[in-house]
């Protein structure tokens, strides 16, 4: 035979190319190149060797020699980074007489090698999730990310059914326990990679689930009969041939119903030519495992071992330890007629046709023009909703315990401890708070603790680095979690980490309820709170058998109770373009001086999918916190107020067309008490818009003298550190008010109905309005955060955002005590104004208007009533308002809100630079706080920047 000078093999492939007849298989003539290669060329092709982008200059040379002195084929690359390994890939590639076929081990994508590369869920997690569309998206989300980095087949799906829970090395890398879950899932993740023109490669045939050995370490051996190993391990594989998968991985196995001798079966020619070949009729790929793996390698020294891999049936020797001496061996073997150069030719022509269709011979052409690179980029939005969506479908409620799940009750004491890698709980914590604030402890808690715990929460962490790290129970951790079952508290266990973990769980009692999360990246530690306390339903089932404590399959499902989800745009339909750029809008704001920071919120389906806090708490100082409580002025209307009058509303339906007069007699002889409540509810009463009732406070020395003292005294209310006022002053407050001039009766918004509103309802419910609306409203809904005088509450400075620098009134910062001064008078606590909030707590309140008067598994409100009270009351007087809500502008003018919003949307501004908005069409939530008065209320910038208002137009424009 005339073999080809190597410079004229790759005039050919270039012409080839070029011409575009390497596009597709069906337009590349396998044969033809065949015939252009010499002997030495050709079992050059079999070899796939490892390859490093995090090793130096001299690992690379080395390649290199390997790639023109040898011919190899292909090779494997493991760890590194992404840039370099495109870098090295290039080089290599262009060093290249032929184009090399680059694979890559990645179950759960590049990150299983690579850094700085998305982690897709381990398979365990997919199984869970049961999806075959989420397995298809996340092969081909994985392929893309193989394309990305020069890689031409992926060393996956694992085909394995993991029955053994002792399996060292399997594990988390199965997709399950049960045959026919992974055949499926696993064909799935085979078309998601193929159709985007990656090659897939499953693995470990004939079946690597029935191990307690590391092929890596020793030749594991797999006692199982034939017709097991057809009812259960070669399930996956027979379907992978059958949907026509590119490629099959052989494991180092000793597996004596196949080969009696002890062989491992990556060298077997029955395993691999009579039944893999012959019998099942595969014509793609098949790889040896690896051949530096102890599980072979010391079967047969190098050269030796790659022939009996050959004579055995493989096309590519992954991994070979010594290339030259292998290649030799080989040579001669087939100069000599030990080997047949026929199969040779065939086994060679199969990885040419694997090279055609994939991105091989593209990438390998790109390197040989010396054109410039262009690496085709992965989809990041793609990546995070694939693996997000996968984790929230896979998480499973055992079916074991009687413990009421999910927690409904939020008015209880509750505690949690991260066991396993504690240090990796901050995600979990902080979600754990936006439902229920509790004490958070790490490893341990104290007798204490336990003790004064209503509810005790443990979540288990495993290390996040690889699925081999610990995901068991130290023996100091099980004796931990025995003393907490005997305390007969409800335990709650969040077991972030492998299932079969579990296992080494105590005896753990009727009283407690075990929720698997399979992984503990950011989205489980995101979403394990949500199905704790109801905003999601559950409904993973267990991908592997976990014997007494659940069976693969099983799995207890749970309905949502309609809290608060946090989740991603694309959940609810939206497009997180647009509400990327709330982010420059705020940062704008702060750098002109309209406020030194605030937070925003958007939800929609009851779903948070934007959540961020922005600058300062004043210029210069502490960065907002998500925690941060701001004065919500005037939106406090309709968070304390407008909830009391809502339930008197419920027992008297006549309350609108009574008057003022009828429930007070605060205004008797002014006139006023025959206004009607509806009226004042919509601003349209006559009253004034305030009183700036201070003033006369401060009129002269002898009227400062005879209001203020400097001391805590009794009869006294706080205004500001250091300064206390006469509490009657009440009384010639509400004087004052029955006094005012009245207006004449069209829209105008005052304050003033709601200093007569709080006091009505005071005595109506004999509580005073701050603790009656904490107990019925804030602590059921769990807005710990949603507060009248929040140092008395126990909230520190540095948690509340200051509001002024007075300088004509306290005279001083203005933190932590209200700003509005009528509100302050009242001793913090009023129907007008008072109340501090972060978003998060605040946007509880207003979904469960949202949602119809419902929140948490409670009925706060009849649906009937909160539509009422949100509704246009006399949109035919050309008054927007709603019974105590604001509404949209009538028409385009200026308004409260965007003309975007719909005519049945609702909410309220707050002095402060507050803003709520809920619109039920279109089932949207909007929260923005910020302190425009900080340093002085006389900065209208916020306004005249538009800057709430621009930011609600951008939440529209995600809708389209």
């Amino acid at each position: 035979m005339k073999y080809a000078s190597t410079s004229r093999l790759s005039a050919l492939f270039i012409a080839l190319i070029f011409s575009g007849q390497f596009l597709h298989a069906q337009s590349f003539s396998t044969q033809t190149t065949l015939d252009t290669l010499t002997l030495e060329e050709k079992v050059g092709q079999l070899f796939m060797v490892a390859g490093y982008s995090n090793k130096g200059d001299d690992h690379v040379a080395y390649l290199k020699k390997l790639v023109q002195e040898q011919h190899i084929g292909g090779i494997i690359m493991m760890q590194g980074g992404p840039g370099r390994q495109n870098a090295i890939l290039r080089d290599l590639q262009s060093s290249a007489s032929l184009p090399l076929l680059i694979g890559q081990d990645a179950e759960w994508g590049q990150a299983m090698r690579l850094d700085s590369t998305y982690k897709f869920p381990t398979s365990l997690t997919v199984g869970a999730a049961g999806s075959l569309e989420l397995a298809e998206e996340l092969g081909r989300a994985m392929a893309l990310e193989c394309k990305a980095t020069g890689v031409h087949m992926s060393f996956s799906p694992v085909l394995d059914v993991n029955t053994n829970a002792n399996n060292p090395i399997i594990g988390a890398r199965s997709l399950g326990s049960s045959p026919q879950q992974v055949a499926a899932l696993g064909e799935a993740i085979i078309r998601g990679f193929e159709k985007e023109g990656v090659l897939a490669c499953g693995k470990h045939f004939p079946g690597h689930g029935d191990t307690h050995q590391d092929s890596h370490k020793t030749l594991p051996k797999v006692d199982r009969t034939m017709d097991e190993l057809k009812a259960v391990e070669w399930v996956p594989f027979q379907r992978s041939v059958e949907v026509g998968v590119s490629a099959m991985m052989i494991a180092h196995l000793n597996i004596p119903a196949l080969e009696p001798s002890g062989k491992p079966t990556s060298l077997s020619h029955k395993v691999i030519t009579e039944i893999l070949r012959e019998e099942w009729g595969y014509d793609g790929l098949v790889l040896t495992d690896a051949l530096n793996m102890k599980g072979v390698s010391e079967f047969a020294p190098a050269g030796a071992l790659e022939i009996e891999a050959f004579k055995a049936g493989n096309d590519v020797l992954l991994f070979p330890t010594n290339v030259p001496k292998a290649a030799a061996a080989l040579v001669e073997a087939f100069k000599s007629g030990v080997l047949s150069v026929d199969e040779l030719d065939e086994r060679v022509g199969r990885i040419l046709r694997a090279k055609a269709t994939s991105s091989a011979y593209s990438d390998w052409s790109v390197a040989k023009s010396d054109s410039r690179l262009t690496v085709p980029s992965n989809d990041t939005e793609l990546n995070e909703r694939v693996g997000f969506e996968i984790v929230r479908d896979a998480m499973t409620l055992l079916e074991r315990g009687q413990g009421f799940f999910p927690i409904q009750n939020l008015q209880q004491n509750m505690v949690h401890i991260a066991l396993g890698d504690a240090g990796s709980s901050s995600d979990l914590e902080a979600y754990l708070d936006h439902y229920k604030e509790m004490a958070h402890y790490r490893g341990s808690a104290s007798q204490d603790a336990i003790e004064a715990a209503d509810v005790l929460i443990v979540s288990m962490h495993q290390n996040t680095k690889n699925p081999w790290q610990r995901y068991k129970l130290t023996t100091e951790e099980k004796a931990f979690m025995s003393v907490l079952v005997a305390t007969g508290k409800p335990l709650y266990v969040l077991h972030l980490a492998n299932p079969y973990g579990v296992l080494s769980y105590p005896e753990l009692g009727p009283n407690t309820r075990v929720l698997i999360g399979y992984e503990n990246d950011h989205f489980a530690q995101m979403l394990a709170p949500q199905f704790l306390f109801g905003a999601r339903p559950v409904r993973g089932t267990l991908s592997v058998d976990l014997g007494p404590w659940g069976a693969q399959g099983t799995g207890e499902k749970t309905p949502s109770i309609n809290r608060l989800q946090y989740g991603f745009p694309f959940e609810v339909g939206l497009n997180a373009g647009p509400l990327t750029r709330i982010d420059s809008i705020m940062n704008y704001a702060i750098e002109q001086g309209a406020t030194p920071g605030g937070q925003v919120l958007v939800a929609r389906r009851g779903n948070v999918v934007y959540q961020k806090s922005f600058g300062q708490q004043i210029y210069g100082g502490l960065d907002v916190h998500w925690k941060d409580l701001y004065d919500i002025a005037s939106v406090t209307k309709i968070t304390a107020t407008l909830p009391g009058l809502m339930k008197w509303y419920e027992k008297q339906p006549l309350l609108l067309k009574s008057t003022l007069g009828n429930h007070t007699d605060r205004l008797d002889g002014s006139g006023k008490e025959y206004l009607v409540f509806e009226d004042v509810l919509a601003h349209q009463s006559g009253l004034d818009a305030w009183i700036p009732y201070y003033l006369r406070t401060i009129k002269t020395d002898s009227a400062k003298a005879y209001w203020y003292t400097t001391e805590p005294t009794d009869g006294y209310t706080a205004v500001a550190p250091g300064s206390y006022i006469r509490s009657e002053v009440r009384d010639t407050m509400f004087s004052m008010l029955a006094a005012s001039k009245m207006k004449s009766k069209e829209y105008r918004y005052s304050d003033l109905g709601y200093y007569l509103f709080q006091e009505m309802l005071e005595e109506r419910f004999n509580e005073p309005l701050d603790s009656w609306v904490r107990s019925t409203f804030y602590a059921p809904l769990g807005a710990d955060r949603l507060t009248y005088a929040p140092l008395s509450h126990g909230f520190s400075l540095d948690e509340i955002v200051p509001t002024e620098e007075d300088g004509y009134w306290r005279h001083g910062r203005v933190h932590g005590y209200v700003h509005d001064m009528g509100a302050a008078m009242f001793g913090g606590v009023a129907g007008h104004a008072g109340l501090f909030a972060n978003s998060n707590d605040l946007a509880k309140m207003m979904q469960m208007y949202l949602n119809g008067g419902t929140y948490g598994g409670y009925q706060f409100l009849h649906p009937s009533t909160v539509e009422k009270f949100r509704d246009c009351a006399f949109c035919e007087f050309k008054n927007r308002r709603g019974l105590g809500f604001d509404k949209r502008q009538i028409g385009d003018g200026p308004g409260p809100s965007c003309s975007c919003a719909s005519d049945l949307s609702f909410g309220h501004t707050g002095f402060t630079g507050t803003m709520v908005w809920m619109d039920p069409k279109e089932d949207l939530l909007y929260v923005f706080l910020s302190n425009r008065t900080y340093p002085d209320m006389e900065n209208w910038k916020l306004s005249r920047l538009n800057v709430r208002t621009n930011i609600q137009e951008l939440i529209y424009e995600a809708l389209q």
